[in-house]
């Protein structure tokens, strides 16, 4: 749902991302569509996954809305509990293997879907994919003779055996996009040390693998790639592929926050920082570094998801102010005009004029 207040990607092209630290601190989150597949894989094997979701930090509503962001920790936590109590890694291979492009939001999709060649394609790849995960860093190389390679590199990436499938997923379900849905890497590397299963060998066949190495990376044969683009841009390429800018920490908490408000829970700057797998200490110095508070990021997060009720004109404020946390009306009344300018009355005035029936 697009609404007034939601995330607009400022995208650039940065020259290298590759020597990013992914072990600094920061806030990571997720679209909750990439992890709903691992929930559905262990309540379809009899986990009680309400449970551990509640008991890692997880919000439910994330079953519901495939856009909510979610805690990366939070998740991890939540996978390797499942992992250890079902007792079957292959569960966590068959999540994986329901991930397609359809996966990602809207606007990534479409994204890469419409562009014209397979390295325009990778290039939307790297600049959107931070934006549904946080977590993750994604980066094209062209400095091998005979390969084109997509790196990839995340803070979770060495935890077990799951990160064997979702290091390359997306990179490589792009290239099928371009290329048919029988291609093959011709190598795949992995940050993880651990084997992946025989099922994933079968579905690999033909690629060498290496396991253990720094970043995770495909390769794609320069000779291929040259049937789908002109050979300037292959040489070219290396000037054109670099990292994208990645989610701020702060729009990171915010919409955090909007899956945790939709459940109904109450939020606190504590059970912030547990959930984003931070200190408390950590949180609020990454919270001063973007010139944000808490509290205001709260207002934000409250606002954004009130203008989607508001756009029923129907909607009484009290009720929204009530379902969000508010004491009364009044105070539901100055937060939401703090952040938008305008009253919640005048909010819904406005989009009744445009929608040209407007309220007496």
């Amino acid at each position: 749902m697009t609404t007034s207040f939601a995330i607009v990607s400022n995208l650039f092209f940065q020259s290298k991302l590759a020597g990013t630290d992914m072990s600094v601190k920061k806030v990571r989150v997720a679209r909750g569509a990439f992890y709903s597949h691992f929930i559905d894989e262990f309540e379809r094997r009899g986990g009680p996954v309400q449970t551990w979701m509640e008991d890692a930090g997880l919000p439910l509503v994330m079953r519901e809305d495939p856009d909510s962001y979610v805690s990366s920790s939070a998740f991890w936590s939540f996978l390797s509990r499942a992992e250890k109590n079902i007792g079957e890694v292959e569960a966590t291979g068959n999540a994986v293997r329901s991930l397609r492009l359809g996966t990602f939001s809207l606007p990534t999709r479409t994204a890469i879907s419409t562009a014209p060649t397979l390295i325009s394609g990778l290039q939307q790849l790297v600049q959107w994919c931070p934006h549904e995960n946080s977590d993750r860093s994604l980066w094209l190389d062209n400095r091998h003779p005979e390969y084109i390679r997509v790196f990839s590199s995340s803070a979770f990436s060495k935890l077990g055996y799951h990160a064997n499938y979702l290091q390359n997923w997306a990179a490589i379900e792009v290239v099928r996009h371009f290329a048919g849905s029988s291609w093959v890497p011709a190598e795949i590397a992995f940050q993880s040390k651990l084997p992946p299963d025989e099922r994933f060998y079968e579905d690999v066949v033909g690629a060498r693998l290496f396991e253990g190495q720094t970043s995770a990376w495909i390769s794609i044969p320069k000779k291929q790639v040259a049937r789908m683009l002109s050979a300037s841009t292959v040489l070219n390429m290396v000037q054109a592929a670099a990292g994208s800018v990645a989610m701020a920490d702060n729009e990171a908490i915010r919409e955090l926050l909007k899956a945790f408000i939709r459940d109904g829970k109450s939020v606190s700057v504590e059970q912030a920082a547990e959930w984003c797998g931070l200190s408390l200490r950590t949180l609020q110095r990454l919270l001063t570094k973007t010139g944000s508070s808490f509290r205001s990021l709260l207002h934000e997060a409250r606002c954004e998801i009130a203008t989607e009720h508001l756009m029923d004109g129907d909607t009484r404020v009290i009720d929204v102010a009530m379902a969000l946390g508010y004491q009364d009306s009044s105070h539901f009344t100055r937060a939401f005009r703090k952040v938008t300018g305008l009253t919640p009355t005048e909010f819904q005035r406005q989009l009744q004029k445009r929608a040209g029936n407007p309220l007496h």
